[in-house]
């Protein structure tokens, strides 16, 4: 039950995502545009006070791996994110999105800036990985092909929208 914690925090944001899907849908027919920035990884100081929170709450210090029955989760938590802090740009993208979403005549329904490109493909593949899980083993299963015809089509309807457009 520690780590309850953690399927909260899914769920609130779960919960987020819902909420504003349903505010840029009520809102728009006012001319009131929500934009939702969801931002990759950055250096801040919430690096370390996950590190403190963990200690100080659950007595778990995560550089040392304590003996807990979640000890690989932790190791792979720590190589994720402790270690991986050193690393991490400075949030600038994300200043640029929140700028873009205030200024922008058509600002984006969603903004996803990450610190570098290796993150973004990251974000891309969980979400393509997703797709195909929802996918397998459906009576109507769409092939590779399928989805990648699926994709390319709503790539480019997407990219002809006026907030997709430089």
């Amino acid at each position: 039950m520690d780590y309850l914690k953690s399927y909260l925090d899914v769920d609130i944001r779960v919960l987020f995502e819902s909420y504003s899907d349903a505010l840029q849908i009520e809102l728009n027919k006012f001319g009131i545009k929500v934009a939702v920035i969801e931002p990759g990884g950055f250096t801040s100081e919430i690096y370390e006070k996950g590190r403190n929170f963990f200690n100080s709450n659950y007595g778990i210090d995560i550089e040392n791996f304590s003996d807990t029955l979640y000890k690989d989760e932790l190791k792979m938590l720590y190589k994720w994110t402790f270690q991986a802090e050193k690393e991490r740009p400075y949030p600038t993208p994300v200043a640029k999105a929140i700028f873009h979403a205030i200024h922008a005549k058509s600002p984006k329904v969603r903004y996803l800036p990450y610190g570098n490109k290796k993150e973004g493909i990251d974000v891309l593949n969980n979400i393509l990985n997703y797709l195909v899980v929802v996918n397998f083993g459906m009576e109507e299963e769409l092939s590779l092909e399928d989805l990648q015809k699926s994709l390319k089509r709503s790539y480019r309807k997407i990219m002809r929208l006026p907030q997709y457009k430089n």
